[in-house]
């Protein structure tokens, strides 16, 4: 599989994990509508169907939404194994780069190395052209020093400070990456609301919310008001949700 069709899993995987959430609402609401939620009873103290609610409906629409909770749990550990996987594709393409980037380094330096003996070189023989009787080691160590003069005064050296101000760019880069191609899954979500405060043991805190995070997306809604997205967090506890914020 290719890194573009891991990609493409996780984005259907997330829209159809979307639709059964908005699934699992629509029949949460149709139950308040028939007057109970998942847990109240549906028989009398003696133990006969109660006749103010309409028990055949609420059943079905019980039975309905355990599935859908259950195919939710496990699209939502699809989703989790699928974005392992795409991020394996983002690593290995992005180590692939490195090594790339590292080969075309070394051969620069060789070059860089042939040049600078081939300089010296000349330089030497022109000294020595110069004054026969110079001492041919002295002339090397000469033409040496001119050479390091002239490439320290010309630019064309690197030194070790450049190399790692480049290998900092290199990490820069691949996080821009990275970056890009959660843009590409998420880039389209505006942000909906803001996170006042985060109390201290509550479970925002264990997910690791912090004040001031904008939500763009809790489940598959990317567009509630304050008490919309309580009702819906009242009706989502023991569930797993994603949440996808702007920090």
């Amino acid at each position: 599989m290719s890194a573009e069709q891991a990609k493409l899993r996780v984005q259907n995987l997330l829209k159809k994990r979307e639709d059964l959430e908005n699934e699992i609402v629509s029949g949460r609401q149709g139950l308040r509508k028939l007057g109970v939620g998942m847990k109240e009873a549906l028989v009398d103290k003696q133990g006969f169907p109660r006749a103010d609610v309409d028990v055949h409906t609420i059943r079905i629409l019980r039975n309905k939404i355990i599935r859908l909770q259950t195919d939710f749990q496990l699209v939502s550990t699809e989703i989790e194994e699928a974005m392992l996987g795409y991020h394996k594709h983002l690593k290995a393409a992005a180590s692939t780069v490195q090594t790339t980037q590292s080969s075309t380094s070394e051969k620069r330096k060789t070059q860089l190395r042939k040049n600078v003996k081939k300089e010296i070189l000349e330089e030497h023989e022109r000294l020595m052209r110069g004054n026969p009787k110079m001492d041919r080691a002295a002339a090397l160590q000469m033409a040496i020093e001119s050479v390091k003069a002239a490439r320290r005064k010309g630019g064309n050296g690197r030194t070790g400070v450049e190399g790692a101000e480049r290998s900092g760019e290199e990490e820069k880069r691949e996080e821009n990456e990275e970056k890009k191609d959660l843009a590409s899954l998420y880039g389209h979500l505006k942000p909906f609301l803001n996170v006042q405060k985060v109390w201290d043991g509550s479970p925002s805190k264990r997910a690791g919310l912090r004040a001031d995070d904008l939500i763009l997306k809790f489940g598959s809604v990317v567009q509630a008001s304050q008490q919309g997205l309580k009702e819906l967090v009242m009706h989502s506890r023991n569930t797993k949700v994603e949440v996808i914020v702007l920090r």
